[in-house]
């Protein structure tokens, strides 16, 4: 974590430790309940949770949930949102979009109500360019092991692991330096942010909107 932090302390946004995102993983429709599967793409997926460092590697991956899932389910569902508590100290946090819910271990943008502020706006614009790094561990993903793009089969089990095995070798595949921007897909238009979600929880913590204005205060001084 601390290594993490460094490196995203240095493109001057203090305290990251990963990028969180969702994706969704095509399939075939299955036996059982298939209309769960069904995302808002009107396609059938599993949706994918992943964490990732600034290079793009994995940290964290969460495969199984049916596509209607949304991402803030899905993560209130993980063990990351079950053992915050314990994983995140009060100065580190990941960065999501605005479909999760705001907390202290996790950085979202402010929505957009027609009335941010211009620090606010530059606080959004400086959160979405970090993300970007985890919409690219997807695309490069997808982009490497192309079968992920659409799963032809249907053992469950068996399709979670394909997608773990994948995320693995990813790793692997990063870690050995094993990089070429011609894997990486020209666009991930798979449905995985569908905005933001009524249900993904108030944004009244006032711990976490204290931090997340602290932090915008350093964020828009760095600018200056």
């Amino acid at each position: 974590m601390n290594a993490i932090k460094a490196a995203f302390e240095e493109g001057g946004f203090p305290g990251v430790v990963g990028l969180i995102d969702g994706t969704h993983i095509s399939i075939r429709a299955p036996m059982e309940e298939p209309e769960a599967y069904i995302n808002r793409k009107k396609f059938h997926s599993i949706n994918v949770q992943v964490i990732c460092d600034e290079n793009m590697v994995f940290t964290n991956v969460l495969a199984g949930w049916p596509g209607s899932v949304h991402d803030s389910r899905v993560l209130r569902n993980s063990t990351v949102y079950n053992t915050a508590a314990n994983k995140f100290s009060e100065n580190t946090h990941l960065l999501g979009d605005g479909g999760y819910p705001l907390q202290t271990w996790l950085m979202t943008p402010y929505r957009n109500n027609g009335h941010l502020t211009a620090d606010e706006i530059f606080f959004n614009t400086v959160l979405s360019s970090k993300r970007q790094t985890v919409e690219r561990s997807i695309r490069l993903l997808k982009g490497r092991w192309r079968k992920l793009q659409h799963l032809d089969h249907l053992n469950q089990k068996l399709i979670v692991l394909l997608i773990i095995g994948a995320c693995v070798l990813h790793n692997i595949c990063l870690l050995w330096d094993d990089f070429d921007e011609g894997y990486m897909l020209d666009n991930d238009d798979d449905g995985n942010n569908f905005g933001n979600d009524h249900n993904a929880g108030p944004q009244n913590d006032r711990l976490a909107q204290q931090k997340r204005n602290n932090l915008k205060a350093i964020v828009c001084a760095n600018l200056i």
